[in-house]
């Protein structure tokens, strides 16, 4: 509707151009029988322009409807956690890494596709609170030690954390104890996912 108006006004233009330019090539062609001032001229011209019969037009009202759609306000993602269980277990060894079977779990990286940060957990406790007691993440897939580790002197049982990055697939992980005196329990082990919404 809006182009018809202006394509039909922009020929009315036109056309009424035309008929002008016309007009003063036929004023400027004849040789005037006198000659004439410039404001006679001027007067003339302006006379003529007068006498053309421009068609009628009404212009019509348009109404345009313009649909705007705000954007959708940003909430702030919270992040969300996820607790894998690894398990317990016990060493009875005197300062040596040992693999702790009971204390196990197949995790697929690609299942936490917005990944922030990745943390080994556990709850360890040395029975008689003397000496240290260690706890590491082994990948058993690779395998893959991570250089970080857990410790504690408790005798009571306390959570300790550190981050750790998840490897890439599907991958078994799986604690390791260390005890200077021979002796030392996981109460429990896990693995805290924390993912972006």
């Amino acid at each position: 509707m809006i182009l018809s108006s202006v394509a039909t006004l922009g020929f009315l233009y036109y056309r009424q151009d035309q008929k002008i330019t016309n007009l003063e090539k036929k004023i400027f062609l004849q040789e005037p029988a006198e000659t004439l001032t410039m404001v006679e001229l001027e007067t003339y011209v302006d006379q003529k322009i007068k006498d053309i019969k421009f068609p009628a037009s009404t212009p019509t009202a348009t109404t345009i409807i313009q649909k705007v759609t705000a954007p959708a306000p940003k909430t702030a993602s919270k992040p969300t956690e996820f607790y894998i269980p690894l398990g317990s277990g016990e060493v009875t060894t005197n300062d040596k890494w040992v693999d702790i079977y009971s204390a196990q779990a197949t995790i697929n990286k690609s299942n936490y596709p917005t990944l922030k940060a990745a943390y080994f957990e556990a709850v360890m406790h040395i029975p008689n609170a003397q000496g240290e007691l260690k706890a590491r993440l082994f990948e058993a897939t690779l395998p893959f030690t991570y250089g970080d580790y857990l410790k504690t002197q408790s005798g009571t049982g306390e959570l300790v954390s550190i981050p750790v990055i998840l490897q890439s697939g599907t991958r078994t992980y799986r604690v390791q104890l260390n005890s200077q005196i021979g002796t030392g329990v996981l109460d429990s082990a896990r693995i805290r996912i924390v993912t972006e919404n």
